[in-house]
């Protein structure tokens, strides 16, 4: 992800835990059905935030163990992904992602594939 969209404000034990923003798939992936085939290739979570975010239904959490604020529920965007699954890589002290780019990559590629076969058919 990349750091616009995530954020490490907590640890759980000796771990970052790790928060999302699944805004980035609407600021990333213009039109719909480029944003669902690219929601389809991460875990089911993410999914579940995009739709907690599109129904404004996200929380804001102040600490792991505080309470969910659900008072002021307006414009929250950062889901809290699941400590045991979700991990921080920083190399060199940057938290600059550098395989970003091979998500939409992977896509054209399959789609290739797909196409080639389809030929040789």
């Amino acid at each position: 992800m990349p750091i616009a969209y995530c954020r490490t404000r907590f640890k759980v034990g000796s771990r970052p835990a790790v928060e999302f923003n699944p805004k980035f798939f609407d600021d990333k992936f213009g039109d719909i059905e480029t944003r669902m085939r690219i929601l389809k290739m991460y875990p089911k979570e993410f999914t579940d935030a995009y739709i907690a975010y599109k129904k404004n239904k996200l929380l804001d959490k102040n600490s792991i163990g505080g309470s969910w604020d659900n008072s002021t529920n307006q414009g929250h965007t950062w889901w809290l992904l699941d400590p045991e699954c979700a991990f921080k890589v920083n190399l060199n002290g940057s938290d600059m992602p550098l395989l970003i780019n091979t998500c939409t990559k992977i896509l054209d590629l399959d789609e290739a594939q797909d196409l080639d076969r389809r030929k040789m058919m």
